[in-house]
């Protein structure tokens, strides 16, 4: 790190509702911190719904796709000509996404906006040969925080796999029940729970009850079939079984709901 003087870097940054970002790659490595909810997406097919305060190290090559999920997609980001191995010094996962608690990734922010004056303030030009300890400062921080994060005890691919499985869960809740879901990332059931759990704050249990109640009201609007068939097409065991699950979220029987659809 002895040049810094094409380094690229922005803090708090925000985006218009509707924002899409999809670069095909770049010839740096780029940070990206998320400081707002954000859909994700690795090959630009399928967006998996991420949590605020998450943040990713792009490598060149690395297609580079989200979205903004609310009104406004906030986020700080930083450029740098490097090689892999600066960041295999600090053990940095490339290429994965990362979720910290809010107060580190607000420390990560201040730490950012920090070298950002010096880069980009005309006045701060005496402190440029303090651009490169102030960042080696800086993934040494964020290491520190990868490395005290629960979800990256037992590797940094685990968010990355409970994202995926978890927008997977979203199209098709019918499908992925939480032992496929536990299957498919190669933990057993408890621990998957537990690991579900500390990453989006609700049981995959509640999580996918939740998802099957929207596909059953889309069924419900949109067409209609009688809660024998919309139960045999979410493979749920029987229509009272499908009308407790409804009435649990929704506090209203399907039926009720239907009826509500009408006086709209």
């Amino acid at each position: 790190m002895n040049d810094r003087k094409n380094i690229v870097l922005l803090t708090n940054k925000i985006e218009r509702p509707g924002f899409c970002h999809l670069s095909e790659q770049r010839d740096t490595y780029v940070l990206v911190i998320f400081q707002t909810p954000v859909l994700f997406s690795y090959d630009n097919k399928k967006y998996f719904p991420i949590p605020a305060d998450s943040l990713i190290i792009y490598r060149p090559t690395t297609i580079q796709c989200y979205k903004s999920e609310g009104e406004i997609l906030q986020n700080s980001f930083i450029y740098l000509e490097e090689d892999e191995s600066y960041f295999q010094q600090f053990n940095i996962p490339l290429d994965v996404v990362i979720n910290l608690k809010k107060d580190r990734v607000e420390e990560l922010v201040f730490e950012l906006d920090r070298i950002s004056y010096i880069v980009n303030t005309p006045y701060a030009k005496s402190l440029e040969d303090k651009v490169s300890e102030y960042i080696n400062d800086f993934f040494a921080l964020l290491s520190k925080y990868i490395d005290e994060s629960n979800l990256q005890i037992n590797g940094p691919s685990i968010l990355s796999s409970l994202l995926i499985i978890r927008g997977l869960m979203f199209e098709e809740p019918e499908k992925y029940t939480v032992r496929r879901m536990a299957y498919e990332v190669g933990f057993t059931e408890t621990y998957f729970g537990i690991k579900y759990k500390e990453a989006f704050d609700i049981t995959p249990n509640q999580d996918r009850k939740i998802q099957l109640i929207k596909k059953i009201k889309k069924y419900l609007k949109e067409t209609d079939y009688t809660l024998d068939m919309i139960a045999e097409l979410c493979l749920i065991k029987s229509t009272a079984h499908l009308i407790n699950m409804f009435k649990s979220v929704e506090h209203i029987t399907p039926y009720q709901y239907k009826k509500s659809l009408k006086n709209l």
